[in-house]
């Protein structure tokens, strides 16, 4: 969905802000046009708690956190969103383009789901030797369930560097550690590299804005 003329400048300034959103110890002050039209949980909470005339809504987020959040609101205002901008020593790109991933999902926010995960199949590619790629795994099992397409991707780009991941003496330990933690990981590894399904690791991301779908982000139970 294209967004308004003006958008981003509106982020800047915060001109005209009529709802502000906080998390942690950061507010936004936000635009109900804005953060509405592009998420049906920001709308219906909006249209459920209009305050009166002289007060401004306020939505605090308490249970998400503040860097993805802020990944996601930037997003909201501009369509994209800077992976330097919002990763630090405690929060990689594989693992900020998981959790974004199921923010949007959370929030049900247009297209987002489909920007991380576009974005999580690059890093993994270049990144899958760190240990934010370890991190992001552990992430992505504890968060969906079987034959989640998160799931395949984390399994793929494993199965195509499993030698050096599972080497003997290798420097992955935090990696190796992940997988002795996640069953359920290293039997999809193990069931890939004996089928070989993972030669396809650059298969297209299904994108659910032209299926006609959402993505989902709850684990299966």
């Amino acid at each position: 969905m294209p967004l308004p003329k003006g958008a981003a400048d509106l982020f800047r300034t915060e001109k005209y802000s009529d709802v502000d959103l906080v998390c942690g110890k950061r507010t936004w002050k936000l635009h109900k046009s804005i953060i509405c039209m592009q998420s049906e949980i920001f709308a219906q909470i909006c249209e459920q708690c209009s305050p009166k005339k002289a007060q401004k809504l306020c939505l605090v987020l308490l249970e998400d956190e503040v860097s993805v959040v802020a990944a996601m609101v930037y997003y909201l205002y501009h369509g994209e969103y800077d992976v330097t901008a919002f990763t630090s020593e405690h929060l990689s790109a594989t693992e900020l383009h998981v959790k974004l991933y199921f923010l949007a999902c959370k929030y049900s926010v247009d297209f987002l789901p489909f920007v991380a995960s576009s974005k999580l199949k690059k890093s993994m590619k270049v990144l899958w030797n760190t240990d934010g790629f370890a991190r992001a795994v552990a992430e992505i099992y504890a968060r969906t369930g079987h034959n989640h397409h998160l799931r395949k991707m984390a399994v793929s780009y494993t199965a195509v560097h499993a030698p050096r991941l599972f080497a003997p003496v290798s420097t992955h330990t935090k990696f190796n550690h992940m997988a002795r933690s996640t069953p359920e990981f290293a039997a999809d590894v193990t069931a890939a590299l004996a089928s070989s399904e993972f030669d396809d690791v650059e298969a297209e991301i299904v994108d659910w804005t032209v299926l006609g779908g959402k993505p989902s982000y709850e684990r299966e139970t």
